[in-house]
């Protein structure tokens, strides 16, 4: 009889499905692969760093169906909450746990893939292998644990979504699409002993990470192999000829920390047994709305015999916003921005002068094309952190906007994004709906359909530049904006107003407020309405260029910080 291995039919599952295989050819039993497609496969999007376990339980499905006997996964793939219908028969021998950092080719100068691959000692501390990348790089993973522990040592860093096959990111970091890319090293070296990365991939800057700095994710390159419980087969017998004891035993005590902890393979822990030594690394629940605020995000560090491992228990206490003597209002609706400019002896007053309400009815329903490849998937263009606030509420009722990728005007709305769980596959560093265009313009293929949620208010600066362009592009009014009905604060001529859109520019002088002095914004929209508006003319205008934290840390220097107020 022919055993049937279940696996998914990327390379590296092949990969690791023909280990399974061989081994038990080599103890006397006959096997073959099973190819198989799951809904994670098929539904591969913006949100699949919140659905991963889905490969697994697609897989082990049929199992119980009877379709195949057994499955193969990467074992840190594998949810701590196993159906009791699925056993866990055992694990291959562990390949290198390490997470490895890659750089374009003409990144810093380390070593290539290639060599990192041939000498299996070489390896960096995090914070001396993260130090390698620029300020402000754009880091591909979709990973909490690898977001989450990299925001912790870089806080400046941005994440965005490179997803596919190993072999399809690695081409994602050739293209540009990233500064630097996190992966695991166990699927490299598996793909790269089957000579299936070709001289592009393993030319390819690289640093292996240490794993007393870094732990990996519980289970990481280990191979697990399901069956169901009630199989007529002999499974002892089975797991005799596949287990590996000592990786197995590794992998279990990974496992029940991670479950300590409360996580799946989702949480953000890091965490890697040897013999009966660990090493743990957890982040905050809070990490993303640190992260958010370009804060470093709190991480527990734990070292010691793995058995005794104890789940931190993490400050309730709010945090206190800082004070000083100066006054910055601003209309932003969130206190990332502020937050993120890290101003001394600043009070910081959020205004909200605007509210947002969606229209259900106009969003379509109709935004993933079944049965297309991936490649030919509209993208999702967000325009403001506003947009991203409108896209998550929306996925109520169109969840579909999750399975796409998201590209996002700047820094602040990919950060919005990230605060509500998903990660941008493109952040275009732009000002303005312009610079946003001319960016997509650059980045995107022409053939790629677009997608563009708007308020009625909205600037047409980005729908125009996309036509002129003559992209795709769906656009629609897809929330409303109103002004916001507060009274009026007092305001001093020693205040500065930070104002976010022409619209909250509108709505400041709508509901009363007095206009200082000082008056920043970012973008040419609101620059322009602000020296057309009547209520403005007193007021010196400053337009805020680059990223935005910066420049508004640097013209506060300029302007504000002094003898008087330091």
């Amino acid at each position: 009889m022919t055993l049937r291995v279940g696996t998914r039919a990327s390379a590296l599952a092949r990969i690791q499905a023909d280990a399974v295989i061989a081994r038990l050819r080599a103890g006397g039993v006959d096997a073959e692969a099973v190819p198989l497609s799951t809904k994670g496969d098929r539904s591969l999007g913006g949100d699949l760093s919140t659905h991963v376990g889905q490969f697994v339980t697609g897989l082990d499905a049929r199992l119980l169906t009877g379709e195949v006997d057994l499955t193969v996964h990467s074992s840190k793939d594998v949810p701590t909450d196993l159906t009791e219908s699925i056993l866990q028969l055992g694990h291959l021998e562990r390949a290198p746990a390490h997470d490895v950092l890659l750089f374009p080719p003409e990144g810093p100068d380390v070593a290539t893939l290639h060599d990192v691959l041939l000498e299996p000692t070489s390896m960096l501390d995090a914070t001396e292998a993260f130090a390698l990348l620029p300020q402000h790089a754009h880091l591909g993973t979709v990973s909490v644990r690898r977001q989450s522990l990299a925001l912790h040592v870089r806080p400046d860093l941005l994440p965005v979504a490179v997803r596919g096959a190993v072999e399809t990111r690695l081409n994602r970091l050739v293209e540009g699409r990233a500064d630097a890319l996190i992966l695991a090293e166990a699927g490299l070296r598996r793909l790269f002993e089957q000579g299936a990365l070709n001289g592009t991939h393993l030319g390819l800057k690289a640093v292996r990470l240490d794993l007393n700095t870094w732990p990996c994710a519980p289970g990481q390159g280990a191979v697990a192999v399901h069956a169901a419980r009630d199989s007529m087969h002999d499974l002892e017998a089975l797991r005799g000829l596949i287990d590996h004891p000592t990786t197995t035993a590794a992998v279990r005590e990974e496992r029940r920390m991670l479950a300590q902890l409360g996580g799946g393979c989702l949480a953000p822990v890091g965490a890697h047994v040897e013999g009966a030594h660990a090493h743990v690394l957890v982040a905050a629940p809070d990490w993303r709305a640190d992260v958010a605020r370009r804060l470093a995000p709190s991480v527990h560090r734990w070292s010691g015999q793995a058995g005794a491992f104890i789940p931190p228990q993490w400050p309730t206490e709010a945090k206190v916003a800082p004070s000083g003597l100066r006054r910055l209002i601003t209309t932003a609706s969130s206190s990332r921005l502020t937050d993120e400019a890290a101003l001394e002896n600043v009070t910081v007053v959020q205004q909200r002068v605007l509210e947002f309400e969606v229209l259900p009815e106009a969003w379509p329903r109709d935004v993933v094309p079944e049965g297309t490849p991936r490649a030919s998937w509209p993208w999702l263009l967000l325009s403001s952190p506003s947009a991203v606030r409108m896209v998550v509420h929306a996925l109520e009722f169109c969840p579909d906007l999750a399975r796409l990728p998201w590209a996002a005007l700047g820094r602040g709305t990919a950060l919005a994004a990230l605060e509500r769980g998903h990660t941008v596959a493109y952040c275009a560093e732009a000002e303005d709906g312009a610079t946003f265009a001319a960016a997509l313009l650059d980045a995107l293929h022409p053939d790629v359909p677009l997608l563009l949620p708007r308020s009625e208010q909205a600037r047409p600066a980005l729908l125009e530049g996309l036509q002129a362009g003559e992209r795709n592009v769906r656009a629609w009014t897809g929330y409303r904006t109103t002004s916001a009905s507060h009274a009026p604060i007092p305001v001093t001529s020693d205040d500065v107003l930070l104002v976010t859109s022409p619209s909250a520019i509108e709505a400041w002088s709508g509901m009363g407020h007095e206009v200082p002095a000082d008056v920043l914004c970012m973008g040419e929209a609101s620059e322009r309405a602000l020296r057309n508006h009547p209520a403005f003319q007193q007021a010196a205008v400053h337009r805020l260029h680059g990223p935005s934290a910066e420049a508004l840390r640097s013209w506060w220097k300029e302007h504000k910080e002094g003898p008087t107020w330091t």
